[in-house]
């Protein structure tokens, strides 16, 4: 079994290149994709839970934690849906749109870019508890400064629109937004 380099946290922490931090995020879409088609739903898409390999390469870390609620490195999770909040420990299935609303709070990780900070609109919200009522006002991330129009869109869709948005359509949009920056 092949080992990590890192995780998608610390890389960023020493620092990526942005068409870097565009790649990861098409891998992790691509693995979306994947575990979406075969009916399996992640339910913990954040950086500190992607694996980068010394080649390069995003892998998405599958073990899954005890308590997906408890603080990141980058403090309370704002990478939890509306429908995850409400449905965690309820014995309900989980839904595919978890991880898109988790992979547009990843997407703005990738293009703030430095694995330290979170979203300024969240500061008032510590608690998951929170969080939970930020979510369910709809406040969303500011717009990271290195995101470009293409990757904003695609973040506010993977929030608004994550019931009804697929991961082969994530895929997609993020595979066309890192063939315009090439």
């Amino acid at each position: 079994m092949e080992k990590a380099a890192s995780d998608v946290t610390t890389a960023l922490q020493e620092g990526l290149p942005l068409k870097t931090r565009l790649k990861i995020a098409v891998g992790v879409a691509n693995g979306l994709n994947a575990l979406h088609s075969a009916h399996y739903v992640h339910q913990d898409v954040k950086a500190d839970s992607i694996l980068l390999m010394k080649d390069g390469t995003a892998k998405m870390n599958m073990a899954k934690p005890k308590k997906p609620f408890e603080r990141t490195r980058q403090g309370t999770p704002f990478h939890i849906s509306l429908e995850m909040h409400k449905n965690h420990g309820k014995g309900q299935a989980s839904d595919c749109s978890y991880d898109i609303y988790a992979f547009g709070a990843l997407l703005w990780v990738l293009c703030e870019g430095s694995g330290k900070r979170r979203p300024q609109a969240y500061d008032r919200y510590g608690t998951v508890a929170a969080m939970k009522l930020a979510v369910e006002k709809e406040i969303y991330p500011e717009r990271p400064v290195d995101a470009n129009e293409a990757c904003w869109e695609l973040m506010t869709k993977c929030w608004r629109q994550r019931c009804v948005l697929t991961a082969h359509e994530v895929c997609k949009e993020m595979e066309d937004i890192l063939l315009c920056i090439q």
